[in-house]
């Protein structure tokens, strides 16, 4: 199963997850951002507490499914309250399906990864 990997997240994020299957999540970071923007409610995900450089075969995660994504640009005064600045979000509500462990990576401005899954129920 090759999915698009979301790097770096909250330990705290995940295991909720877990615990109650729905959870929502807002990706800012750009790297995540490139990903997320490629995903399509539907699609499952790969998703991970690892940080982009430290992923590798091997690494463990969950699979989850994109229930719904929501786009979006944010307008914030700077600290100097004289610029404005736009900051892109995506929002993604995802399901719970499995745990997961990497078998191939292919990383550009996105990371992409085959997964492993200990059981065909996901």
């Amino acid at each position: 199963m090759e999915l698009v990997a979301l790097t770096g997240l909250s330990r705290f994020v995940l295991e909720d997850l877990i615990k109650h299957k729905l959870r929502a999540i807002e990706i800012v970071g750009f790297r995540n951002l490139t990903g997320a923007m490629e995903l399509r409610e539907g699609d499952n995900v790969f998703l991970t507490h690892i940080g982009r450089e430290e992923i590798n075969i091997g690494t463990e995660g969950l699979i989850a499914e994109v229930i719904k994504k929501e786009h979006s640009m944010r307008k914030f005064l700077s600290h100097s309250e004289t610029d404005e600045v736009e900051i892109e979000t995506v929002r993604l509500r995802l399901k719970y399906l499995c745990r997961g462990r990497i078998s191939e990576i292919e990383r550009r401005e996105m990371i992409r990864v085959k997964v492993l899954y200990p059981s065909l129920v996901c």
